[in-house]
């Protein structure tokens, strides 16, 4: 029985005599006197995954029970480094299982290039032991580990001994999925031989390795809930070593992550948490409890956008506290806020509150810098809330060029400005069919995010309202129905844009009806 805090309670039974011997006989395959077996299968205490990891080890190293025994003997005699401790296992049984994947593990690191195997399985053990990415350990944070502690003299050393820890039953990789599964009890195992500096390090080199095989636009959804998930298991295993000095940015590519998915609620409560460590460790005035803070606000917003604009000012106000008020992220904050109140205040006021920050951006950072172009685009976006489309045609087409001319054509940033550009000229009829150019985007997102990303979903609504604005109603039916049969297989059929899908499509089958009215037929469902 497994009884480690907020773990489940999980029994597991014990093989009989009969059962030891059966399952090693299968297992090694090759005969075995029963009276060896029976002695190993005592020495194991009957139990099934040390059974199987001396099975898996006996039968790669061609050696028989006599020898094995020999082996394990040996290697209880020096286990004090490496039985974690009390978990509710009982005494035997830490032993019993440390002992033959200490062995393991051995045979590994000698039958490779020397220190790889074990390197491997530390990097393994702060992971989700279900699904690792093999890219994980081939990335270059996770090779400079390796290389550290073992002799790596190609990448493909890596894929070796991976194999052989395969075959010793210490994990299992499947390189159709490219996926590395490892026991939960072996990561324990080696997560409680760490000591703290140890812990930091190994931490640090999983996070930036998992941040660098998470590309900033991920279009397999899967893939990114798999690196979520490795994400939020390293985040209960490391501890504090991601919090301080630095709190690693991780933290904000996985609620970033969850935001875009649409799991806003996850992601406050995550950022919350992160938010009380932080406080606790660093404090509250530390860069990343400022960033912390942003990140959260942004997420409080679809649920919440009183609290997000509540939090975005209190933020302001220690912004300019700490760190001045030309400090790059108060900028940044400081467009947030006006954005926020523009839509309460009079709009010659929201006017002059822009461009006062505008021209404070363009002065202090220069024009063509990232936080000088956002707040370019805010500016943009605010003239179109407030009708003034030809005002916010030109920004957005100058915010559009520098964009396209710093960041490149598919950059995020750049086909959002092309997006908000085509609504522009959609809602104030300076085109007159704008369901080409949005199809044109469509196929630009779908190429950059994939065709289930929340951007390309939204893109994807978009053409469905231009296509009925450019009078092709059951085309914009059509549409619609196919985009809401999407969202609620990607986000379920509860979310609140499935929801909106469906007033979407009601609109439309309105004017279907109305349409067929007019002719005198009836619609086709």
């Amino acid at each position: 029985m497994l009884d480690a805090g907020r773990r489940t309670l999980i029994t597991v039974d014990l093989f009989t005599a009969d059962e030891s011997v059966a399952y090693l006989r299968r297992a090694v395959g090759k005969p075995v006197q029963r009276q060896h077996a029976v002695a190993l299968a005592k020495d194991l205490d009957h139990l099934p995954l040390a059974l199987a990891q001396a099975a898996a080890f006996i039968r790669d190293r061609e050696l028989d029970c006599v020898a094995y025994r020999r082996r394990l003997g040996d290697v209880r005699l020096r286990l004090a480094d490496v039985v974690p401790p009390e978990d509710g296992l009982p005494d035997n049984h830490r032993t019993t299982l440390a002992a033959t994947w200490v062995l393991s593990i051995e045979a590994a690191d000698k039958a490779g290039p020397p220190g790889l195997a074990h390197s491997i399985l530390d990097l393994a053990c702060l992971l989700q032991p279900e699904a690792i990415p093999l890219a994980f350990f081939t990335s270059t944070p996770a090779i400079d580990y390796i290389t550290l502690n073992g002799e790596l003299r190609q990448e493909s050393d890596i894929l070796d001994v991976l194999h052989t820890l395969d075959r010793l039953n210490l994990v299992t990789c499947n390189q159709r999925t490219a996926l590395v599964q490892t026991h939960v009890l072996i990561q324990r195992a080696i997560r409680d031989d760490l000591d703290a500096d140890s812990l930091d390090v190994l931490a640090r080199t999983a996070a930036d390795a998992l941040l660098e095989i998470w590309p900033e636009v991920e279009p397999d959804r899967l893939r990114e809930q798999m690196l979520r998930a490795n994400a939020l298991v390293l985040f209960e295993t490391a501890r504090t070593s991601l919090i301080e000095p630095r709190t690693h940015p991780l933290h904000f590519r996985t609620t970033d992550s969850l935001v875009e998915a649409g799991n806003h609620d996850a992601a406050t409560a995550i950022l919350r948490q992160l938010l009380a460590e932080q406080t606790r460790i660093i404090g509250a005035d530390h860069a990343d409890s400022l960033t912390t803070r942003r990140h959260l606000a942004d997420a409080l917003e679809e649920n919440d956008p009183r609290e997000a604009a509540a939090a975005y000012g209190r933020l302001l106000d220690d912004c300019v506290r700490i760190m001045g008020p030309g400090h790059p992220y108060t900028l940044v904050t400081r467009c947030e806020v006006v954005k926020r109140n523009a839509d309460h205040d009079y709009p010659q006021h929201a006017l002059a509150r822009f461009e006062e920050l505008l021209g404070d951006c363009r002065r202090i950072l220069g024009p063509d810098d990232p936080v000088t172009l956002g707040v370019h685009a805010a500016l943009a976006n605010w003239h179109g809330d407030a009708g003034h489309f030809d005002m916010a045609n030109e920004v957005y087409r100058e915010v559009l060029a520098a964009e396209t001319r710093l960041f490149g054509p598919d950059h995020p940033t750049t086909l959002r400005t092309r997006n908000n550009l085509l609504c522009i000229q959609q809602d104030s009829g300076m085109t007159l069919d704008g369901s080409v150019s949005f199809r044109e985007l469509v196929e630009e997102y779908t190429r950059v995010f994939g065709p289930d990303h929340p951007r390309t979903l939204a893109t994807r609504a978009n053409l469905a309202f231009a296509i009925g604005e450019a009078g092709d109603v059951e085309g914009a039916a059509d549409a619609c129905q196919t985009l809401l049969d999407d969202y609620a297989r990607v986000f379920g059929a509860d979310h609140f844009e499935v929801v909106v899908m469906r007033l979407a499509l009601s609109y439309w089958h309105a004017h279907v009806d109305a349409a067929c009215r007019t002719k005198g037929s009836s619609p086709e469902r």
